[in-house]
């Protein structure tokens, strides 16, 4: 998937439509973490990110751990390079835009960790980082379709900066 987001995918619409280079990805949940995972760590094509109620601390999380065993093996360090909160501590990603919304009643929050990562992008001095919590939205696609327009406004602005 990954190589699809940032090689195959990019490559069709470059050959089909007309327009700058100015790019943003976004994800909901696992797809979240993919583009979080994607902004910090590829210097091009994407300059601004928007992460859904993304997963954001894989190393502890119960939904990755298993897979991250059975694809990358035992060692937590390889693991790391996969994991946005870890990225965040490293330092890379500063230039990239981001935005990360999420709902208060995620029933997911405990292993999203959404504040947490919030608290250590602020702690290493995260700025072009932005965090939106939304009162009373659960995970679920009611919540999507609820904040989506705010958030496609948003991305936009953040490629026009420029």
């Amino acid at each position: 998937m990954h190589t699809y987001v940032t090689q195959e995918l990019p490559a069709v619409i470059n050959a089909n439509f007309s327009f700058d280079e100015r790019q943003g990805l976004m994800g909901h949940s696992m797809g979240g973490h993919g583009a979080l995972l994607i902004g910090l760590t590829q210097a091009v094509p994407f300059k601004t990110i928007a992460a859904l109620s993304p997963i954001t601390n894989t190393l502890v999380n119960e939904w990755t751990i298993d897979a991250f065993t059975r694809y990358l093996g035992p060692d937590k360090e390889v693991w790391k390079q996969y994991d946005s909160t870890e990225l965040v501590k490293s330092g890379v990603g500063k230039h990239v835009s981001i935005r990360v919304d999420y709902g208060s009643l995620d029933e997911y929050s405990d292993l999203l960790k959404c504040d947490e990562f919030e608290a250590v992008c602020k702690a290493n001095g995260y700025e072009n980082i932005s965090f939106h919590c939304h009162e009373g939205f659960d995970h679920g696609y009611f919540f999507i379709s609820s904040v989506i327009e705010e958030v496609l406004k948003d991305q936009y602005q953040r490629l026009t900066r420029e």
